[in-house]
């Protein structure tokens, strides 16, 4: 079976890790997989993009076994991690709004997986712990850089330092979560989160996005702000909306 998929139906591109067996954790070719599904299901003509893994595991991070295995381990994590980066950088690049469905155990890298998403849906079985130091590691993908921003600077510190376990009720208090459901309730959750983001139309959740992530003054995102409204008032999507409830008042 193939380690990544990606298929693409009505307008959703849903990338998966399928490693179930050894819960989904990454090696050099799947982080490049990972990476050119990201690349693939941002070009396509998907509206949003579902990140998940398969089995009990989103991703339980890099593949300590190919580490401990390598002769040059120093040559082999510059590989593994640049591989990685490659993916966390594509899927950061995703314009299309990104959905993580966390289906179960996140460690390591799929951290920085969950951070390059836009949302994140999990089932309330989840665990999250960095897992680095406990094999002498320091963090990577992105979350020295993203993990702050999410859950502020003294829980992402406590983390990263400690290699805490979180719960998942705790992921969602601490903001690292969107929102937390049962297992049964996941594929529905993560079905009413892509309904939400399309009914503000095909072009206007991206654009929020893009928004989202500039960088720059307070004046710099007035600007983008009003150049993006007028383009998206010009859509057939837009204007659709702007009559229907101008008739309604």
């Amino acid at each position: 079976m193939d380690a990544v998929l990606l298929e693409v139906a009505d307008a959703v591109a849903t990338i998966t890790l399928n490693r179930p067996e050894r819960l989904n954790v990454l090696d050099i070719g799947i982080a490049e997989a990972l990476a050119d599904a990201a690349q693939r299901a941002a070009a396509s003509d998907a509206e949003i993009v579902v990140v998940t893994g398969t089995g009990r595991a989103f991703t339980a991070g890099g593949d300590v076994q190919a580490m401990a295995a390598s002769d040059d381990r120093s040559a082999f994590m510059l590989d593994l991690v640049g591989a990685a980066n490659r993916a966390m950088t594509a899927l950061r690049a995703v314009r299309q709004p990104v959905v993580a469905r966390v289906n179960g155990i996140v460690a390591g890298a799929g951290i920085g997986i969950m951070l390059a998403a836009d949302v994140a849906v999990a089932v309330d079985t989840a665990t999250f712990t960095p897992a680095y130091g406990a094999i002498g590691l320091v963090p990577d993908c992105g979350a020295t850089a993203l993990l702050s921003r999410a859950i502020g600077e003294r829980r992402a510190r406590d983390l990263l330092l400690t290699g805490r376990r979180i719960d998942a009720a705790t992921a969602l208090e601490w903001g690292l979560l969107t929102r937390v459901v049962s297992p049964e309730e996941l594929d529905g959750s993560v079905a009413d989160v892509l309904s939400a983001i399309r009914s503000a139309g095909p072009t206007a959740p991206s654009a929020t996005k893009e928004l989202l992530d500039l960088d720059g003054s307070y004046a710099d995102a007035l600007a983008a702000e009003r150049a993006a409204i007028a383009r998206e008032a010009a859509t057939p999507f837009a204007a659709a909306r702007l009559e229907a409830f101008a008739r309604r008042g």
